[in-house]
């Protein structure tokens, strides 16, 4: 035993010369510095190849540089590179590989949650950030073995990949590393769905370290010398993550944070598996297995061969040195000593071997019990269909006390009988193509159906070939359950919705009936009245019932914002003409309180931008009418200004509008409550400034429907500052058109007197009755009363034929709609004008037929308006009636006499820019929307100089001023009318 002792410290001072002078040779990574390559920052950094006589230099790679072609041209000794290394050795590297250290590929797809794609034949059509070459090879070869074809998917934005296509929208779906990309996607909060080529049939290495076929030859006790301390390096750093992860921040770098390192050694523990497998283990078998899928994807050669390609320790060239020394020493040795030898190597042997299965079994021990805290069900059989392992999850589901009630059993005793066709057709798909993934129905112990979600692959043996199947389960009921309550929910919040909208036209029914008698006697008291304290009291009830519908027309507009029905519609606006028309919206009021309106608007500000005019005009008439109401002495100041940031694309830009005033202010708890829905500042003398504490909250919710911010900076007792910062916006082509536009006026003439007509008023109010009685005293018209649809019509069939009947919609016995419907299939009354009666602000065409009347007038009913609509359908003096002289009807008091060169291409411009926005005008009938409509059509108008156009366009815009809703609808539902008799005159 001595003797034996001695020669081993002679062999190792031979030796040791041959190690201690430090040797440098170069390691090419095949990506930037980062936890990938952790095990070879371990080795250098613990001294791991400086004890092994190397000194090593660590070079990052990049998409650049390529480490297989870096080892084989010789300007690297090592390389790391992925399962690639074997398609590149057998296309003619000489490359040799050393150690894997990813028993698993961290390549997979990542696509957006939202994106749809949850297997790969989703990827069909969409575009896949993924290379057609030997780097995504994995990818390639589950997109083939699932029927996807390279050519059937699209490219992302741009032809290649980039690192951002994962959150920035270039792509459907893009290849990533499970161990880097997740992370950013988290950090984000972007939610992200992975699809693993594993669990598709294709089970790639990872990371694997190589070398040039040179290097082993000619330095074998290098190749394997470095090989060692990198296995060294590796381990260490698996059980060391957080040291590593500072070692490469301070010497490398932070391109990435401490806490995304700590991420990918985490996630690189689950592809590494320490604790399972030994770190640098290859299986043939399995190299093999990689071999064959490129051979399936036409990359190599069938006749390929592996031979010279896997590492194995070269003893005979270790010892090739020392052979003469040891043959000497070996015959010189007593045979006692030999003997002696060869017992302590065989014990030695027999301690290894032991040592070895002990943690063999201590590892499949642990694989077994990982196995078993999955939840999930995991089946897997032989070729005969006989169960050779389950998990506990299968037991349990079926209610047995072990795996020993079903190891060897059929597997039909995983299915009921009368569901066994099914198993037997997934069973035959499975084979035929090599996987099965669907969902079934199965029974557990309960008795109660489970829906299962499940996927089946064959397993290959190198040798044998395919020598079963396994399955995977998860039970999805509850997802189920929980995806069609979710449905219900969705529909019930629906018929919430609807509900809600029906709820809000019977209040606006409700409360502008009642308002009609009180606005409309309060008009008449108002102009007979004489007495100033009686005409004070009158104006304050006027007053009080305007501000009334105001409310009613907030609560609408709010209503239509919620329910996503209010539509963004950007046109060429002038700033400067939209500030010209809020300061004379509000020059009175101002005159009244004395104080001092200021705009400023840069020069350098484009004269027209695309932006939604209409929304831009009701959140400015917010502002300032908030500010006029709270400021009692000062000023209030209107501003433009183009703001730098956030910075925005070339030829955009972002607007800044403020509306700044001297009054009472706010509070700074109370600044954010103001933008909320019926909430208004503390202590606020409702009394004195009154409102309802929709207006900022509407103006905020259509400023983020422009894309913009509405904010306010207040001082309490000194003043409030509202600012709207839209970004992104667009100036128009051109900025001269509408630059000397006049702001439409409303007209004031006088009603004319009526000759001898009779009307026929319907309505079952008789206070409504009253009212219009008085509106028409001394106007030439007489009046028949009728209570609802069935006095009105005995009336007309014993003999009472009116000039026109005044129609109220809703009436106890026979309604207006039922009422109108019959008199219209009457041919002896088909051809009286019907004006409807109605307090409804949401009209609806199912409810709502616009062919049944001639007009429409909403309530409550000024007694102008009456008129007015009573002169397009009644003789008077000094007019004729629309129907019986069809060219004074609304829009039509002129022909196209004035440019009849022009008329093709205006009825072109109305045909192709105007008939598709007045088809979407639709079912609700608010102010911005018929005011975008008239707003656009006047000033066509004016570029034509067409006076009938402009005229139908004033009146249409007249009766957004006054909220005339019936009024609107008939001048709407007459312009294609207009279109169609202009037309003729070609």
């Amino acid at each position: 035993m001595k003797q034996i002792f001695s020669v081993l410290f002679f062999v190792i001072l031979i030796s040791a010369p041959a190690l201690s002078a430090a040797e440098t040779v170069v390691l090419r990574l095949k990506w930037y510095h980062q936890f990938q390559f952790a095990g070879y920052y371990a080795a250098l950094s613990k001294g791991f190849y400086r004890q092994a006589g190397l000194h090593v230099d660590i070079r990052e790679g990049d998409s650049e540089n390529d480490s297989v072609e870096e080892v084989a041209a010789g300007r690297a000794n090592y390389g790391v590179s992925n399962s690639e290394v074997l398609l590149r050795y057998l296309r003619g590297k000489p490359i040799v590989v050393l150690a894997v250290i990813f028993q698993h590929s961290p390549l997979v797809f990542i696509t957006p949650e939202n994106s749809g794609i949850r297997h790969p034949q989703d990827m069909i059509g969409r575009r896949v950030g993924v290379n057609q070459s030997t780097r995504d090879a994995e990818l390639l070869a589950m997109l083939q073995n699932e029927g996807v074809s390279f050519r059937s998917i699209l490219p992302p934005d741009g032809g290649k990949c980039t690192l951002t296509m994962h959150y920035d929208g270039t792509a459907d779906a893009a290849s990533a590393y499970i161990t880097n990309e997740p992370f950013d996607l988290e950090q984000k909060h972007i939610p992200y769905r992975i699809i693993h080529p594993l669990n598709y049939g294709i089970d790639f290495y990872g990371d694997c370290l190589f070398t040039s076929k040179s290097e082993w030859e000619k330095r074998p006790e290098r190749v394997s010398a470095f090989r060692e301390a990198s296995l060294r390096g590796w381990e260490y750093a698996m059980e060391h993550p957080e040291e590593i992860a500072d070692y490469i921040i301070a010497n490398y770098g932070n391109r990435k944070s401490r806490a995304h390192l700590l991420y990918e050694a985490q996630k690189m523990k689950e592809l590494i598996l320490p604790r399972l497998i030994e770190i640098g283990h290859m299986n043939p078998g399995r190299w093999r297995h990689i071999a064959d899928t490129f051979v399936k994807l036409k990359m190599i050669n069938p006749e390929y061969s592996l031979k010279g390609f896997l590492y194995e320790p070269n003893f005979r060239s270790d010892i090739r040195p020392f052979r003469r020394f040891i043959h000497i020493l070996l015959f010189s040795l007593l045979t006692a000593a030999c003997g002696i030898s060869v017992l302590i190597y065989f014990n030695r042997r027999l301690r290894t071997e032991v040592r070895e299965r002990k943690e063999a079994e201590k590892k499949l021990k642990f694989q077994a019990e990982l196995m078993d805290q999955i939840q999930d069900f995991i089946v897997a059989t032989d070729m005969k269909g006989r169960i050779i392992y389950c998990n506990n999850a299968v037991t349990r589901f079926f209610g047995k006390k072990s795996k020993n009630e079903m190891v060897g059993k059929s597997v039909d005793i995983l299915s009921p009988p009368r569901e066994l066709h099914v198993q037997q057709k997934i069973i035959q798909e499975t084979l035929s193509r090599g996987s099965w993934q669907g969902e079934v129905v199965n029974y557990a112990k309960d008795g109660f159906p489970h829906i299962l979600e499940t996927r089946t692959w064959v397993i290959t043996e190198p040798v044998e070939g395919v020598s079963g199947m396994v399955g995977v389960s998860s039970d999805i009921t509850e997802r189920k359950k929980m995806a069609e309550d979710l449905r219900a929910a969705m529909e019930a919040a629906e018929a919430a919705s609807r509900a809600k909208s029906e709820f809000l036209a019977n209040m606006s029914h409700e409360i502008r009936t009642p308002m009609n008698a009180i606005l409309g006697f309060t008009e008449i008291l108002i102009q007979r009245s004489r007495d100033k304290q009686e005409q004070y009291y009158l104006e304050a009830i006027r007053s009080g019932g305007r501000v009334l519908l105001s409310l009613i027309n907030d609560i609408l507009d709010l209503s239509k914002i919620e329910a996503g029905k209010m539509e963004i519609r950007r046109e060429a606006t002038d700033i400067r003409n939209l500030f010209k028309e809020i300061q004379i919206f509000f020059s009175e009021k101002f005159r009244e309180k004395q104080l001092e309106f200021r705009l400023h608007i840069p020069e350098d500000l484009p004269r027209r931008i695309l932006l939604d005019e209409v929304r831009l005009r009701q959140i400015l008439i917010n502002l300032v009418g908030n500010a006029l109401k709270f400021t009692s002495r000062g000023y209030v100041r209107v501003s433009a200004a183009q703001q730098k940031n956030p910075p925005c694309p070339e030829n955009h830009l972002n607007l800044l509008l403020e509306v700044e005033d001297t009054g009472i202010g706010i509070a700074d708890d109370q600044t954010e409550i103001i933008f909320d829905s019926f909430e208004q500042q503390k202590n606020q003398n409702i009394r004195q400034y009154g409102g309802t504490g929709l207006g900022l909250s509407i103006s905020r919710r259509l400023a983020e429907m422009m894309q913009g911010h509405l904010t306010v900076e207040s001082k309490s007792g000194k003043g409030s500052t509202f600012r709207l910062l839209l970004r992104g916006l667009v100036p128009a082509e051109s900025d001269t058109d509408g630059a000397a536009e006049n702001i439409p006026d409303r007209r004031n003439g006088n009603p004319a007197v009526f000759e001898n007509a009779e009307i026929l008023l319907v309505d079952d109010l008789p206070l409504n009755r009253e009212l219009i009685k008085n509106y028409l005293k001394n106007s030439g018209l007489s009046v028949r009363e009728a209570e609802n649809g069935k006095q009105a019509l005995h009336l007309l069939k014993s003999g009472h034929i009116p000039h026109l009947i005044l129609m109220d919609l809703r009436m106890p016995e026979m309604d207006g709609y039922e009422t109108t419907k019959i008199i219209r299939d009457d041919e002896k009354f088909c051809n009286i004008p019907v004006i409807a009666c109605t307090a409804a602000a949401m009209k609806q065409d199912e409810k709502h037929p616009k062919a049944l009347f001639d007009a429409f007038l909403t309530k409550p009913l000024g007694k102008k308006e009456l008129l007015e609509s009573l002169q397009h359908f009644l003789p008077c003096r000094g007019k004729t009636p629309a129907k019986e002289k069809k060219e004074l009807s609304p829009g039509e008091t002129g022909l196209f006499s004035e440019s009849p060169i022009r008329l093709p291409e205006l009825i072109r411009i109305l045909e192709k820019d105007f008939m598709p926005r007045w088809k979407s005008l639709g079912e609700y009938f608010f102010l911005e929307d018929i005011s975008s409509f008239a707003e656009k059509l006047r000033k066509t108008a004016q570029q034509y100089q067409h006076s009938v156009l402009g005229n139908y366009a004033q009146e249409l815009y007249e009766s957004v001023e006054k909220i005339d809703i019936d009024k609107m609808d008939r001048l709407i539902r007459r312009f294609p009318e207009l279109l169609e008799k202009q037309k003729a005159k070609l």
